[in-house]
């Protein structure tokens, strides 16, 4: 587990991606994060968990969570989303727990 909560961070630090496929759990909670580029997470093949809630997320790009194959649940809590890209979560095959709650979700596009 890596826990960077609560920690003002901008954006995903560049370090988080050297902890490769030995990380099963990332926690982000509580941060200023507001962009999630493509590839963000790229080589943290086994993480399970991964929370991003109440942060300042307002966009995330196609292809954010490509590479994570084996994650299980991911927390979107609270935070500014209004839109999701048709296939974001797409790759997330192994994924059994969404949690959108607390946004500005205004529609969901068939096939997001």
């Amino acid at each position: 587990i890596l826990d960077l909560s609560f920690n003002s961070l901008t954006s995903i630090p560049s370090g988080v991606r050297n902890a490769g496929k030995s990380l099963r759990e990332l926690r982000l909670d509580g941060n200023y994060i507001c962009i999630l580029s493509p590839k963000a997470f790229e080589g943290l093949s086994n993480l399970k968990i991964l929370t991003l809630g109440s942060n300042q997320l307002h966009t995330l790009a196609e292809g954010a969570f490509h590479g994570l194959e084996s994650l299980e649940k991911l927390s979107l809590w609270n935070n500014k989303l209004k839109r999701l890209s048709v296939g974001l979560f797409q790759t997330l095959k192994s994924l059994r727990n969404l949690d959108l709650s607390d946004n500005k979700l205004q529609s969901l596009d068939k096939g997001t």
